[in-house]
């Protein structure tokens, strides 16, 4: 049917009411022989949707979005162009990365994208895309293409930093072994560290720390990736970060919360763990509170609250208000704490 309307006059390059054109509905549907017999008749291979609520596509990019490999070469060898932007500024190579179609990044890279090519709202390059979906193969062709890896966007995001949040560890390898910087920082200070022990990734983790990670780096919040570990409740992140020198006495600069305070806000186990490891049961936050103080407010303290006692916490440690830990379990109607308390006094 396509031929006989091409052979009647029919123009291959005619939108339709929504701005789609012949061309671009074969190339998104994967319709090989009919996008070659489009191209044959003459079909515009830069025409782009001219639909408002879409961001300015021509049928190179769907077809590159919907993973056609063939589409996309018998595009490029009828002069599309290799990195023909949207109107977001988005090229097919940094689209295609978002679905992880190796076969299409591939084609693109060796039709010479530019696999530096960024968007214009965000400044996302293929490799932070590549690196936020996990994928270990189009992060390691795009880096062999010369994708640099410490390149950020507008937020300073490094693609290590989406590689330490997704359990890929082919991904942070792959970087690594191309020149990432282990401790690059992001918009709020946090490092890929931060964010592997923050995700509780325990591999990851290792290999920054192999590669030079700063153990103690502290981000805008003030806080370390031990803190993001005990706040997280990752047990055996916080054990390896505690094996690799972590300051556990460290206090956040802005309301002096060491580690045995956020875990007091947590779990026991991690609070047993922390004291194991020679954690201070009187430090002080900013505003004077103990780690028994901050147990004794949580719907979830009372086991917590044991443990400290047990450990030999202060029970009548007072705040800057003259509250001890029993003051404040039963001025938030903590029952249960109440009861470690009282008989914490009795002891």
């Amino acid at each position: 049917v396509v031929a006989e309307l091409l052979a009647y006059g029919a123009d291959p390059s005619a939108a339709n009411t929504k701005g789609s054109t012949p061309l671009y509905e074969a190339a998104g549907r994967g319709y090989k022989e009919i996008v070659a017999m489009l191209l044959r008749g003459g079909a515009d291979v830069k025409v782009v949707e001219s639909n408002g609520r879409i961001t300015g596509r021509a049928a190179f990019h769907l077809a590159s979005i919907r993973g056609y490999a063939d589409i996309v070469v018998e595009l490029l060898a009828n002069c599309a162009v290799v990195d023909a932007a949207n109107r977001g500024g988005e090229t097919p190579l940094l689209l295609v990365t978002k679905h992880g179609h190796v076969v299409v990044v591939a084609e693109l890279l060796r039709h010479g994208a530019n696999a530096n090519a960024a968007n214009w709202r965000h400044g996302r390059t293929p490799l932070l895309e590549a690196a936020q979906r996990g994928d270990a193969d189009i992060t390691a062709a795009l880096v062999k293409h010369g994708a640099d890896p410490n390149a950020t966007s507008s937020i300073r995001t490094a693609p290590l930093h989406k590689a330490a949040s997704r359990r890929n560890d082919g991904t942070v390898m792959a970087l690594l072994q191309h020149g990432a910087r282990v401790d690059a920082r992001d918009n709020l200070g946090d490092t890929p560290l931060h964010r592997a022990a923050r995700c509780g990734y325990l591999g990851i983790t290792v290999e920054l720390l192999e590669h030079g990670a700063g153990v103690d780096t502290i981000s805008v919040r003030g806080r370390s990736a031990l803190h993001e570990a005990v706040i997280a409740m990752h047990h055996s992140v916080v054990a390896e970060l505690l094996s690799r020198g972590a300051d556990i006495e460290f206090a956040s600069l802005g309301d002096g919360h060491d580690a045995l305070h956020l875990a007091a806000m947590g779990t026991e186990s991690i609070v047993a763990q922390l004291l194991e490891s020679g954690a201070r049961l009187d430090a002080r936050t900013s505003d004077g509170r103990t780690p028994l103080h901050i147990a004794s407010r949580t719907s979830t303290g009372s086991d917590i609250v044991r443990v400290l006692l047990a450990e030999g916490a202060d029970i009548g440690a007072v705040d800057p208000k003259g509250q001890t830990p029993l003051h404040i379990a039963v001025k938030v109607l903590r029952s249960k704490s109440v009861g470690e308390l009282l008989a914490g006094e009795l002891m």
